[in-house]
């Protein structure tokens, strides 16, 4: 079950099985695509695609200063990007599935595209369509909110063709609007970074 927009943008499709393995292979091919969260929409891409992930940038016209967050379904997704110690473990378990996502310490050689200042941010979304799709696609997704630079996130799927023309998985459901709060562990002292649904 599908639609387009007037545009003639690629399909919003709603998220079945059969949806999630076409986005799957969308991503597998390089392509960037719209996603919902428990949040707002983001755009996706593989996380281990340098040039999927530059065009993110370039769709969005995202400072070349903010990099992307990976999603990953399960903790055991971040080893090869992220220090998971005991301490980040237990950040990640107390707030993971949710709407928060952690900075942490990067491994060496992550792509500045995911990295800066030797961290590399992460979350599970709490939105099985999500987890569903990263599952299906077998590796962490490089994302960011749905919208140009500074302007409104989209959170429904219609939102999000007014600003792009590309594939759009909806689970129907309206994320809360608020992006997630970021809070920093990389360092001794935790920071929180940016308030936003979780308090």
């Amino acid at each position: 079950m599908c639609c387009s927009n007037s545009k003639g943008a690629m399909p919003i499709r709603f998220c079945d099985p059969e949806s999630i393995k076409t986005a799957a292979e969308y991503i597998r091919r390089g392509e960037v695509i719209a996603i919902p969260t428990d949040t707002v929409f983001g755009l996706a891409c593989d996380a281990f695609n340098e040039h999927a992930m530059q065009r993110i940038f370039e769709l969005k016209r995202r400072p070349a200063d903010k990099p992307l967050i990976l999603m990953v379904y399960e903790v055991d997704q971040l080893h090869e990007f992220a220090i998971i110690d005991n301490r980040a473990m237990y950040y990640a378990q107390r707030y993971w599935p949710g709407a928060v996502t952690l900075v942490f310490k990067a491994r060496p050689g992550v792509s500045v595209l995911l990295s800066r200042n030797g961290t590399v941010a992460a979350r599970i979304p709490n939105c099985d369509c999500v987890i569903e799709l990263i599952k299906e696609f077998g590796r962490p997704i490089a994302t960011t909110s749905a919208n140009i630079s500074d302007l409104k996130p989209a959170v429904t799927a219609e939102e999000v063709l007014s600003y792009f023309d590309l594939l759009v998985l909806d689970n129907g459901k309206r994320g809360s609007g608020i992006p997630s709060t970021i809070i920093d562990i990389s360092s001794e002292n935790e920071r929180v970074l940016r308030q936003g649904e979780i308090k």
